[in-house]
């Protein structure tokens, strides 16, 4: 009897203590060495490099939310120090999360309504009622992407009321090593200031793309960019921008400015939103705030902005979002919360500061708080986003002051005046000044005939000739990209256009834009054809081109075929010389021509079009 007892004993603490002394719930996952803050730390897949890699850290008591608010890194701070094989460190805060699970029933009987937007109908996509729930107790998470294969080592670091409280758990993750061609992140082409290429290959990365800020259907959610991205997808497109808005994925937007407990659901929807995009290779304009939550004249939505005093907020007016330090102090902590979060993916292109900041109340009195603002906010980024993804922000023009900061990395101008305009060269004129103002890249992250809605963008161009315009005037003109369209949900989704970007996508991948001899074709080549105009880009052994019929607006589609020869700079050499269809990127046809005169000019017929169509010159 008394073996059987102690039997019975052991194995009774065994139940009690087991989880604590073994440290993981994973077979075969990582060594733990137990801590006074954290008794277990899984992780939640099976670690892979370059994807990423999460980790869900479990309390011993749940006494960190009752001891403050967990979402403000000023009251609670992990931050965790992960050393790869090579002895490369790398910092990463870990954020406070509610589990869940997304469901989409189909078998709903709902009827969506449009979300600042038009919902789609269309039977033959996925509809239904998407429902997120939560799952367990709220814990500590850490995101983070391995670029190197074998065992890491995680120290994490607790910061409380932002002194070092703790070190501990000290851990190993074994990372399986992966054939992907990883690229990197996205950053500023050092040899040129007015491309993007990717970190880690050096390999151009030309922008093709259109505005999804929200999901607009109120039943399906996020359901929608599975939808848009997939033809996204399909068309070659490459590039979109997305809103952190009070009705969409805003943190700050529920019951506290701090606390986004309220928000958790809306805080999923934009985990889902980063699968999507790593799935429909989309990279993201993360917009972190727009102008209507601190105004009261436009899109306005300061009087349920939680900063707001008349909700329990700290500030009484909406510009003072710009000069309280108590306002920064806590915005600051929503960014290592959004950096924590989604910092990881490889697909946010930037962390755009916020839209149109000049529509805030207060944007031309206070104009130096507001630029002193970004300054603050973008360093912070800088400072602290071990990714170093670029960083951004926009004006209702084209232009603004805080564009000439340091942190900011790329002019991004909005217009919508482009009606019974040829969008082509207007487009080409604003990079040209922006650029030389600058010397930065320039990327349009709104366009359009005009700001009243999709449907009067349709009524004056309804085959959307506009939309494979400005892809092709933006890419082509010295931009960093094509110019992203506003209407996705009321003009380009109900109409089918995402054709009109597919040729400029399957282009757009065959340009080498890298290298201190870039120059611009426009001003340095010329068209036999006096209808005809050209621009693009030319290097020592290369060059990319685009020919256009210089009178074509989506007003003056009625032209004829025309004819005619290019004469560029190009040294002598053999070179070939191919064409491309621009609606479907299809190679046309092409040719070898050996240059030998004296001479800097390439002299080389092209192919009979009516509207526009592209070629490359290679050095053989």
């Amino acid at each position: 009897m008394k073996k059987i007892s102690f039997v019975m004993l052991f194995l009774l603490f065994i139940a009690l203590f087991g989880c604590e002394m073994g440290g993981t719930n994973n077979p075969g996952g990582p060594e733990v060495n137990k801590g006074d803050y954290f008794y277990r730390i899984d992780v939640v897949e099976p670690a892979k490099q370059y994807e990423k890699v999460e980790l869900a850290l479990y309390e011993k008591e749940l006494k960190i939310a009752a001891g403050g608010n967990p979402y403000d890194y000023n009251y609670m701070k992990v931050i965790a120090e992960i050393t790869a094989p090579s002895g490369d460190k790398l910092l990463m805060p870990a954020f406070w999360y509610q589990d869940y699970q997304i469901t989409l029933n189909t078998n709903a009987n709902v009827s969506p309504s449009g979300v600042s937007g038009v919902a789609s109908t269309d039977q033959s996509e996925p509809q239904g009622l998407e429902v997120v729930t939560p799952i367990g107790d709220p814990h500590y998470r850490l995101r983070f992407t391995p670029t190197e294969a074998g065992v890491h080592s995680v120290v994490f670091k607790i910061y409380k009321n932002n002194v070092l409280e703790a070190t501990e758990h000290e851990m190993t993750v074994n990372v399986a090593a992966s054939t992907e061609n990883y690229k990197g992140v996205l950053e500023v082409d050092p040899t040129t200031n007015r491309n993007f290429r990717f970190s880690r290959t050096g390999e151009t990365f030309v922008t093709v793309g259109q505005n999804t800020c929200w999901s607009t259907s109120s039943t399906r959610k996020t359901t929608d960019y599975d939808v848009w991205f997939d033809l996204m997808n399909q068309n070659a497109m490459n590039t979109t921008r997305i809103w952190m808005g009070p009705w969409a994925f805003g943190l700050h937007c529920g019951t506290s400015y701090n606390d986004f407990s309220s928000r958790y659901a809306a805080a999923a929807r934009l985990d889902l939103l980063m699968e999507y995009a790593e799935k429909y290779d989309i990279y993201l304009m993360l917009c972190l705030i727009n102008h209507g939550q601190f105004s009261t004249t436009v899109n306005p939505t300061w009087d349920s902005n939680p900063y707001n005093v008349a909700n329990g907020g700290i500030l009484e007016k909406p510009q003072q979002f710009f000069s309280s330090e108590e306002a920064k102090k806590a915005y600051k902590s929503e960014l290592m919360y959004i950096i924590a979060r989604y910092g990881y993916c490889s697909k946010i292109l930037c962390w755009e500061l916020f839209n149109e900041v000049d529509w805030c109340d207060g944007a031309s009195l206070y104009a130096m708080w507001f630029k002193t603002w970004h300054n603050e906010m973008g360093q912070f980024l800088k400072d602290n986003d071990p990714y170093h993804h670029m960083v951004s922000t926009s004006y209702r023009g084209t232009d603004g002051n805080a564009n000439a900061l340091d942190v900011i990395d790329f002019v991004s101008p909005h217009d919508y005046s482009y009606s019974n305009k040829n969008m082509i060269t207007n487009i080409q004129s604003t990079q040209k000044t922006l650029f030389d103002k600058y010397s930065k890249p320039v990327f349009f992250g709104e366009i359009g005939l005009n700001g009243e809605n999709g449907q009067n963008n349709y009524n004056q161009d309804s085959q959307g000739i506009t939309l494979h315009q400005a892809q092709w005037s933006g890419m082509m003109s010295g931009g960093a990209g094509g110019a992203m369209n506003w209407w996705w949900d009321s003009y380009v989704h109900p109409h089918k256009l995402y054709y009109q970007f597919k040729g400029a996508g399957i282009f757009a991948k065959n340009m080498n834009l890298s290298g201190s001899d870039y120059a611009l074709l426009a001003g340095n080549a010329s068209s036999s054809n006096s209808n005809v105009n050209v621009m693009g880009y030319y290097f020592n052994n290369r060059a990319y081109g685009y020919l256009y019929d210089k009178s074509w607006t989506y007003y003056n589609t009625n032209l004829v075929d025309k004819t005619g020869f290019v004469s560029m700079p190009m040294n002598n050499g053999t070179y070939e010389i191919r064409f491309y269809d621009t609606s479907t990127g299809l190679f046309i046809e092409g040719s070898t021509i050996t240059k030998t005169a004296s001479g800097n000019v390439l002299t080389f017929d092209f192919p009979s079009f009516r509207y526009d169509v592209a070629f490359i010159v290679e050095a053989k």
